[in-house]
């Protein structure tokens, strides 16, 4: 038998990781969506985001993160936990003043949108149409890592 008596792991680098997250992003209507309309959105906003927290943390436990990928993920799950606090249980400030769920809304996606285009450009990663949409304005590399204070160079 090949491998007898040894444990095989196999651990997943940076840019594994990032593609994941970009791509678990992609479906996250509560990034880039019209949301606010209807009575029930607040709630289900609130659970997507708990669910991007949960998942972010969870890639953060892998083995050798490097500081850029362990910064972004971090600065994003941060966000997360500022729209959960700002929702209130059960979304009920959102439900009550749905302008403070739309600026909410918004920090998230700006925060977002940041972090998951630092994260594109250094891996060279795509990001699907309606995720880009909430991308800043396409800066040089240095730029973007001059903004986010981070040295793009780590592995």
């Amino acid at each position: 038998m090949f491998g007898a008596g040894t444990t095989w792991e196999m651990t997943k680098g940076d840019k594994d990781i990032a593609r994941s997250v970009i791509r678990f992003l992609e479906d996250r209507r509560v990034l880039f969506g019209e949301r606010g309309r209807h009575p029930g959105d607040a709630e289900y906003c609130l659970e997507s985001v708990r669910q991007m927290r949960t998942y972010l943390g969870e890639q953060l436990t892998a083995e050798g993160t490097g500081k850029v990928l362990t910064q972004a993920l971090q600065e994003m799950r941060r966000a997360c936990r500022r729209f959960i606090d700002e929702a209130g249980p059960r979304a009920e400030h959102f439900r009550a003043n749905r302008e403070r769920f739309l600026v909410a809304a918004g920090e998230l996606r700006a925060t977002f949108g940041i972090y998951v285009a630092a994260l594109a450009n250094k891996y060279k990663l795509t990001v699907d149409d309606d995720l880009k949409s909430i991308l800043p304005m396409q800066a040089d590399q240095d730029d973007q890592s001059a903004l986010l204070g981070l040295e793009l160079d780590d592995t």
